[in-house]
């Protein structure tokens, strides 16, 4: 590693790495409590804007103006400005907003940084984009199976106490937590098991997702199965195209059927929370559905203010994106998040519509078929979670592959126009 790499390399790392680390961390011990790193948010933040003017000024900033040249951009962020603007009724709600925003940004930023460096091995960010969330996955799996009598259970709480039956959340604020890190990183070993052309190195990935998988499932996190499997359909539609869908919707059945031969279909559905009860069903999120709803009807143009639903709503829970967003910002500021959030996907249609094929990412790096399919994993996925969009190492995450997939797109896009032009 020479001179000139060695300082992007490493302020990359600690830009994956420490919000990760700084925000998600908890070890609980019993009799002392819950232990966390000490001022965490404010590490986060700090790296995220250090790094963020680092790779700003490394890009260019006319390379990086050039980057966010799009009307259609523009257009969803004055949209969503709008409706801020009709819901802000205090100083909190601008603060809120403000640290959301610079966080976001400085992963897009990020992100640019690295779609544009010539230095920078895309398989290596997604190594170091994944650690901070594979080290609690594998490290409770082996505590749980192969560490000291208890250990995991006493020192580390791999095991959530108050669910029946109980479930892993290792070093993570909650199983949702934990279930969320062992899709992404189950979602990466199985992407890397099909288009790595090693075998040594495919067999390694499916050994290391088959240990992922039983981390997963022990999380019993429904909302992390929905994202893995939304995310691992797109896969097989956008790089193999329609043809292997069906291939996996038999994998999957066949999986299904031998988990239910092992351990009963009636410990199976408790194990899920499946029974007739609709709160218990929907974690009491439907509770939340319609209270929503109800207080959405009540404003429609001018919401609660934005950040309202973490302190300032009647109803329980508020952790449904497509519901509390419109609650708290108005149908204005709702439909330009959602038209920013979405545009990714508008260019890749544009792109499949162009190429009438729909693998378009055959022959395209590891990172770009990575952000592709974490990103449609988490269009079911903000169902079931919104607070992971506000100050949180998934807000990172989530917005570093919105950067790398829309300027890649946005890029091959000039690219093709340029072509039909001189052609």
């Amino acid at each position: 590693m020479n001179q000139q790499r060695f300082p992007a390399y490493i302020l990359v790392s600690l830009s994956l790495m420490l919000p990760s680390i700084a925000l998600s961390y908890v070890l609980f011990v019993p009799g002392l409590g819950e232990f966390t790193l000490p001022y965490g948010q404010y590490i986060f933040f700090c790296v995220t804007i250090i790094g963020a003017i680092y790779f700003a000024l490394k890009t260019g900033i006319e390379r990086a103006r050039t980057a966010f040249q799009n009307n259609t951009l523009y257009f969803f962020i004055l949209l969503f400005v709008a409706g801020f603007a009709l819901s802000m009724d205090s100083l909190w709600n601008l603060r809120l907003l403000l640290i959301v925003t610079s966080i976001s940004f400085s992963a897009i930023v990020m992100a640019i940084f690295v779609h544009q460096s010539q230095q920078i091995n895309h398989k290596w960010v997604v190594g170091i984009l994944l650690l901070p969330f594979a080290f609690p996955v594998f490290l409770a799996f082996f505590l749980e199976y192969f560490g000291p009598i208890n250990l995991g259970f006493e020192l580390t709480n791999i095991k959530h106490r108050t669910y029946s039956p109980m479930r892993w959340h290792f070093l993570s604020q909650s199983a949702n937590g934990f279930g969320f890190n062992a899709a992404l990183i189950f979602l990466a070993t199985y992407i890397a098991s099909f288009i790595t052309p090693d075998f040594r190195n495919k067999l390694l990935c499916m050994i290391l997702g088959c240990v992922v998988a039983v981390a997963l499932f022990y999380s019993g996190t429904r909302a992390a199965f929905i994202f893995a499997f939304s995310a691992i359909v797109a896969f097989h539609l956008f790089y193999h195209g329609a043809r292997y869908i069906l291939f996996f919707i038999v994998a999957l059945c066949v999986i299904s059927v031998s988990l239910i031969g092992v351990f009963g279909i009636s410990e199976i559905l408790d194990f899920l929370r499946i029974d007739s009860d609709l709160n218990r069903l929907s974690s009491r999120r439907w509770q939340g559905i319609v209270g929503l709803w109800e207080i959405f009807q009540s404003a429609p143009l001018v919401g609660k203010g934005f950040g309202a639903s973490d302190n300032g709503l009647p109803v329980y829970p508020t952790n449904i994106f497509y519901m509390a967003l419109p609650v708290e910002v108005g149908i204005f500021g709702f439909a330009g998040a959602i038209g920013l959030l979405f545009l990714p996907a508008w260019l890749s249609v544009k792109q499949i519509v162009e190429k009438k094929q729909l693998a378009f990412l055959r022959n395209k790096s590891f990172l770009m078929v990575f952000s592709t399919c974490c990103l449609a994993g988490f269009v079911p996925y903000l169902f079931f979670e919104f607070n992971i969009l506000r100050v949180s190492a998934v807000n990172q995450l989530f917005f570093f592959c919105w950067g790398y997939l829309y300027f890649s797109l946005q890029q091959e896009q000039k690219i093709h126009l340029t072509d039909n032009g001189s052609g």
